[in-house]
Formats: C-alpha cells, sequence, structure tokens
C-alpha cells in the first residue's frame, strides 16, 4: 500500500475516518475520528459530517468510503427509498459531492459495501485471517454478511445468496430480519413479558436467569442458522465470524451460535470498528489493481 489511504464508515449512528497504514494482515488505522449522526439528518447533515469526520487529506491520499446498500457503488449514487435516515441522500452522487467538498478528482474516491468491507477486514487481518473462505455475520441493526474467499467478497457466485446479502432471506415466511436484528429481539422480549428492553439490557436479564429474556436470544440465532444453512453447505467456510453490537453478548451468543452452525467452527470478530476502515482501504486497494490504474 504506497499511496495514504483514508477509509471511511458511514453507520446508522455516526461516521468514522482513519488512515489506514501498510496492508494485509498488518494493516492498522490511525487517527480515527468517530462523528455521531442525528436521528434525522438532511442530506447536507450526513455530507457535512462525512467531510468533518475524513479532515484534512495527505497529499494524493485516496479515499475509500463504506456505505450501506442500496447503492450505486460502481457510479457512486445513493440509491435509498425505505431505509430511514439515508432517504435524503436517494439520487445523490456521493462522489461528486465529496469530491467537490474535499478539493480532489473524482478518480480518488471509491465506495464497497459496508457488510462486505467490515468481513473483509476480518478476512485479512482480524479473527479470519489465514484462511481462504469465511463467511462474516454482523448482527446489530440487521444482519449483515460478507461471504470471503481469497480476500475478496463474492456478490454473484451460485454458492452463495443474491448479492451476497444474507438480509434478503426469508425465514418462517418472513425477512430474516424479522427474527435477527435489534428491533425483533426488543419486540419478540416485549411480546413476552410485556417490557421493552434493549438488546443490553436483554442478554442481562438472561444472565439473571430470565427465561424469555434467554428464549428470545435462541430463537433468534435459530431463525439465522436455518435461514443461512444450505449457503453455509454451499459455500463452506473455514470459519464463521460473527460481530455486531448484538455479538458484544458473546458469552450468551457462542453456545447458541454453536447450536446454529453444527460442526462449523464459529469465532468472535476481533477489529470492532476498525473492521470497515481496514476493509474498506483494502478493497481500494484491489479495485485499483484489478484497473490496472497506478497505486502512486
Amino acid at each position: 500500500m504506497r499511496t495514504a489511504i483514508v477509509a471511511v464508515d458511514l453507520g446508522g449512528t455516526h461516521v468514522s475516518a482513519g488512515l489506514v497504514q501498510a496492508g494485509g494482515a498488518a494493516a492498522t488505522v490511525a487517527g480515527v475520528q468517530r462523528l455521531p449522526l442525528g436521528a434525522e439528518p438532511s442530506a447536507e447533515d450526513i455530507l457535512g459530517t462525512l467531510v468533518r469526520a475524513i479532515g484534512p487529506l495527505p497529499a494524493e491520499a485516496l479515499v475509500a468510503v463504506a456505505v450501506p446498500g442500496p447503492f450505486d457503488y460502481a457510479a457512486g449514487i445513493a440509491l435509498y427509498t425505505g431505509v430511514g435516515k439515508f432517504e435524503p441522500l436517494h439520487g445523490v452522487d456521493l462522489g461528486a459531492e465529496l469530491a467537490g467538498r474535499l478539493g480532489i478528482s473524482r478518480e480518488r474516491i471509491g465506495f464497497c459495501n459496508d457488510a462486505d468491507a467490515c468481513g473483509l477486514g476480518e478476512a485479512l487481518a482480524g479473527a479470519g485471517a489465514g484462511l481462504r473462505r469465511v463467511l462474516c455475520l454482523t448482527l446489530g441493526t440487521g444482519v449483515g454478511s460478507a461471504y470471503l474467499e481469497d480476500g475478496r467478497a463474492l456478490d454473484d457466485d451460485p454458492r452463495v445468496p443474491a448479492g451476497g446479502d444474507a438480509h434478503v432471506l426469508l425465514i418462517d415466511g418472513a425477512p430474516l430480519e424479522d427474527s435477527v436484528s435489534r428491533r425483533a429481539l426488543r419486540r419478540e422480549y416485549e411480546r413476552r413479558t410485556g417490557r421493552l428492553l434493549d438488546v443490553r439490557e436483554i442478554a442481562e436479564q438472561a444472565r439473571r436467569g430470565d427465561e424469555a429474556a434467554a428464549l428470545t436470544l435462541a430463537r433468534s440465532i435459530d431463525a439465522l442458522g436455518r435461514a443461512l444453512a444450505p449457503w453455509i453447505a454451499s459455500f463452506d467456510p473455514e470459519a464463521i465470524v460473527v460481530g455486531g453490537s448484538i455479538a458484544r453478548s458473546w458469552d450468551l451468543l457462542a453456545p447458541l451460535l454453536g447450536a446454529a452452525f453444527p460442526g462449523r467452527e464459529v469465532r468472535p470478530a476481533l477489529l470492532g470498528d476498525d473492521a470497515p476502515l481496514l476493509g474498506a482501504a483494502a478493497h481500494a486497494v484491489d479495485a485499483r489493481r484489478r484497473s490496472s490504474a497506478p497505486l502512486a
């Protein structure tokens, strides 16, 4: 990695950016800025937060941005409809907007899917390092997934779901995220108890012996295992790496994940918020190499 890369992660509650140094398993992130996003930001709020998080760029630096879909990653245009807070960006040419505001050429900015970036970071420098095929799952606001083989995310392969996306899967006739997500866990626990708690509180209740909390978590992870079972069989990952806010309760999730994915090695993600930054940078380098464009 000869050129400096400023990697950016546009998340549901924040924007993170940092300078990625070195590459592969030795990659590190320095000078991370993490800025909050309001509950109902305007397009200008989001763009302004992105630019502030990126800050002054090193000379000739590339900007690698991880963003959720739906998004035209090649063109850099947001396609958000029905996704809440990002809808103000629908139709916005994010690449052109960032280039203009940062004062750099559009060619220095690249985009990739946030779940792919998170998985790629873990596969290269985290819990999946050294493995050829890894399935990385991010459990939080929804279900993010990345099927990594030889350092690249697969999105058009008969062994993986359409787009490599677990969230498009159905289970029991409903979208998977109706069973596996922050809102799903909160709703299920409220249905069982009449109390509306957040995921961290539900986990704490489970540790205290609350049967409703334990069943809420078990039902969610069981749905995850059943939805992914045929794709795990076809992709045959050497390990399944699980991260995201829900996975922070690893003491509770580990045995549930083991039961949901029998015969598979399940590992906790190691890199936290650095994973999508490292993955976005690696994706940018790979894209430049494949296009035969010089890195410096």
